[in-house]
């Protein structure tokens, strides 16, 4: 759709020097309004982006800048747009013949330039081309009169000073000619603080000169040192006659144990009364219960446990009267006929019967299978194994597999994958290689690439990689090397060598 802009009105908006001290220069910008109207002469209300070029002649030529503006015409096409808020108007520019062309969306653009006209000169001033300036002399600044004319004016000098400072609230005021000293008052005893009594503030002795002596319970372990204004507290260490503290070894010696009481007279026990042991005199019969005894008299019994026959035992027979009884002992006596056992114990018969576990080659170990118990090696070595490839083309990929190996345990497998490749004619050939192994169709690569240079002058290059992973029972894995091919390895002969060290976990 062409758009045609109706250049009505075109308007350029510029501000008048204000001629203030200090005051920023003013925007150099234009403003540009008309109308766009399509190609049957209806008006254009949508969004709209026109591009703005400025140009030095009224044709030909490069433009000297441009800027492009979106703008939304009114019901008739109306539109006003500001320029020179994105891009920029420098007084280089401005001050000179400058015509304006417009290019409205996608359409060419306008072969029509309209002139600017000098207007645009207002928005900028060179001060040194102001007729009429005042000449002022060193330290005045320029000031605006009452009608608009500019005037030198002198500042003022700052001289004179304070002539009167007062004081309140404790502090001292004392003005000599432009000089003031403020004072605090002077107390009459040395160490006073100056306290506000909720008035005013004022020299007073502090609330509390010091502790100068401090004292301990004589029942306390504990020893008061007063030297002048220090005090030294301290606790003395237990011994027969006093109480204090206990040092580590002493107190393991007696955590939890009881100390008897001394001084019991004939016929007193020691009983436990409210947590604290004493001599009490005992009277009446002592309580004994089954399976004890009194084989001494009740002013003095003896407690013992009751005379069985030879060989029988105390057994417990159940609630009282009577809970312990002498019996036969029946525990442990008899032969041992049969013994039973299950894998991978094995079992004998007989008066002697004899339990082991299955006999297994040197070095194995027992293994839990589906099946039972199976004797299996306590590791798997490989001897190692290689396999032979001629390298292909430049870019391509060799996989070289050797030895494989199928653990009988869960554990995990050290793998050692060693490449060599042949040097051929005087060209140094390089290799990048992987360790590599396979499950199934599944490949997987170690992680670690390994560059590999191989000289003419040494006839071969080597390169060897060791990694770990964890493997599961039952599962084969094969070992090798992954090679990837530069292009001067192409027709050389490759050979990949790997060993295994698999333990169970």
């Amino acid at each position: 759709m062409s758009r045609i802009p109706s250049i009505l009105r075109a308007a350029l908006a510029a501000a008048l020097l204000a001629g203030l001290p200090a005051r920023a220069a003013p925007p150099q910008v234009m403003t540009y309004s008309g109308y766009l109207k399509n190609a049957s002469g209806g008006p254009v209300t949508t969004a709209t982006s026109i591009t703005f070029r400025l140009y030095t002649a009224q044709s030909g030529g490069a433009s000297v800048w441009s800027e492009t503006v979106s703008v939304t015409p009114s019901a008739d096409g109306w539109f006003s747009a500001v320029i020179g808020t994105m891009s920029s108007l420098p007084f280089s520019i401005l001050n000179q013949d400058l015509y304006l062309s417009l290019q409205v969306g996608a359409d060419p653009e306008f072969n029509l330039r309209a002139r600017v006209t000098p207007s645009h000169a207002a928005l900028t001033v060179d001060w040194g081309g102001v007729q009429g300036k005042p000449t002022c002399a060193p330290g005045a600044y320029l000031t605006l009169d009452g009608i608009g004319n500019l005037a030198c004016t002198t500042p003022s000098t700052g001289t004179g000073g304070i002539t009167s400072v007062s004081g309140s609230r404790g502090i001292t005021a004392t003005t000599t000619g432009s000089s003031v000293s403020l004072t605090l008052p002077l107390c009459a005893t040395t160490g006073d603080i100056m306290r506000w009594d909720g008035t005013s503030w004022g020299c007073s002795a502090p609330a509390s000169s010091g502790v100068t002596s401090v004292s301990a319970a004589a029942s306390t372990p504990i020893s008061v040192v007063n030297t002048g204004g220090a005090v030294q507290l301290s606790m003395n260490a237990a011994s027969g006659s006093a109480p204090g503290y206990l040092a580590a070894a002493d107190y393991s010696r007696f955590d939890g144990k009881l100390t008897a009481p001394s001084g019991c007279t004939t016929g007193q026990a020691i009983v436990n009364q409210a947590g604290a042991w004493s001599c009490t005199s005992v009277s009446g019969p002592v309580g004994i219960a089954s399976p004890l005894v009194n084989s001494g008299t009740t002013a003095a019994p003896v407690v013992a446990l009751p005379s069985c026959a030879t060989g029988e035992v105390l057994k417990y027979t159940g609630p009282a009267p009577t809970t312990w009884t002498c019996q036969p002992d029946s525990v442990g006596a008899g032969t041992v006929t049969a013994v039973t056992a299950t894998a991978p114990l094995t079992a004998t018969t007989g008066p002697t019967p004899n339990v082991a576990l299955p006999t297994c080659a040197t070095g194995s170990i027992l293994l839990s299978t589906a099946s039972g118990w199976e004797c299996h090696p306590a590791s798997l070595v490989g001897a190692g194994a290689s396999a032979t490839v001629t390298t292909g083309t430049s870019g391509s990929t060799l996989l070289l597999f050797g030895p494989s190996v199928t653990p009988p345990w869960r554990g995990s497998c050290t793998f050692t994958s060693r490449l060599f490749v042949l040097a051929v004619g005087s060209l140094t050939a390089y290799v990048q290689t992987f360790g590599t192994w396979r499950v199934g169709t599944t490949t997987y690569d170690s992680g670690y690439v390994t560059p590999l240079q191989v000289e003419p002058a040494l006839g071969a290059g080597m390169a060897t990689e060791t990694w770990s992973f964890p493997v599961t029972a039952g599962t084969t894995y094969e070992i090798g090397c992954r090679i990837i091919l530069n292009s001067d390895t192409a027709g050389k002969t490759a050979y990949c060598r790997a060993t295994y060290h698999c333990t169970p976990n």
